[in-house]
């Protein structure tokens, strides 16, 4: 559940972001997501947990790849 919350926070953050430049204003830096869940901030950086979270798949992974593409720190 927490990763499922994750993952709708990052695609709402990456369509804000690009309304934002569509309306011309750029934001160079990544977005920092603030989350209290220890487990649900290393398994957004760190593959290893990935055995342990099959049923979470697609969450992870879409913000797994948003952290490593730079745009967001978890």
């Amino acid at each position: 559940m927490e990763n499922h919350a994750i993952g709708y926070t990052v695609v709402e953050t990456i369509w804000i972001r690009k309304l934002l430049y569509d309306l011309g204003i750029v934001i160079p830096d990544p977005v920092s997501l603030y989350y209290d869940n220890i487990s649900a901030t290393y398994m957004s950086a760190n593959l290893i947990h990935h055995d342990c979270s099959k049923h979470i798949a697609i969450d992870y992974h879409f913000v797994h790849e948003r952290v490593s593409a730079g745009d967001l720190v978890v």
